[in-house]
């Protein structure tokens, strides 16, 4: 027996088949180095992108908010002027109206018609609540009018002057100054809205 045919080298056993790698030289290395960069450049850049586009919107938002609240006192300065023109407007008309009262008292006989008309039922006693200075205006120009016989005529310092109240039987019609002032400026600003 030869003690050399029994004698092998000894090698490990392989226990996976891997590949066997290829010998990276310079030139592949800088291959892979520069897919690497443009592949990480180009990813980087969509992500910079979305980026962008999400904080571009969040500024927008801001930016519109801003406008808005910016917007907002000037609509509220806009209905404070016009109900401050309303209030002003009432005002002169009834001073106006005070006014014409001490320079043209036919002007009360006007006023205590067109309440009486809003009666609207043939009534033959009329009750006139007036202010005592046009209680007296009234009963100078009724003195020779056949309404003075239909009207009674009552001096009220609770009503104001150029107001009067009417009533008859059952009906009550308040035709004070400031209501019809009102209802001609909420007339007028219907008017002025449709």
């Amino acid at each position: 027996m030869n003690n050399n045919d029994s004698i092998s080298r000894w090698e490990t056993p392989h226990l996976l088949d891997l590949p066997v790698k290829e010998e990276i030289n310079a030139e592949t290395l800088e291959e892979l180095r520069d897919n690497a960069v443009k592949h990480g450049y180009a990813e980087g850049y969509q992500q910079g992108v979305r980026e962008a586009e999400l904080l571009l919107t969040r500024r927008m938002h801001d930016l519109e908010s801003l406008l808005h609240a910016l917007a907002a006192p000037y609509a509220d300065l806009n209905q404070q002027v016009l109900d401050s023109l309303v209030v002003l407007a009432s005002k002169i008309a009834r001073s106006l109206v005070k006014r014409e009262l001490h320079t043209a008292p036919d002007t009360i006989m006007a006023l205590v018609r067109d309440t009486i008309a809003m009666l609207n039922m043939p009534t033959s006693i009329v009750n006139l609540h007036l202010h005592p200075e046009d209680a007296r205006l009234l009963l100078e120009l009724t003195n020779t009018s056949t309404e003075n016989n239909r009207w009674v005529i009552i001096e009220d310092l609770m009503i104001a002057r150029g107001d009067c109240k009417v009533s008859c039987q059952d009906s009550i019609v308040d035709g004070n100054l400031k209501s019809r002032i009102d209802a001609v400026i909420t007339q007028f600003q219907g008017d002025e809205r449709g």
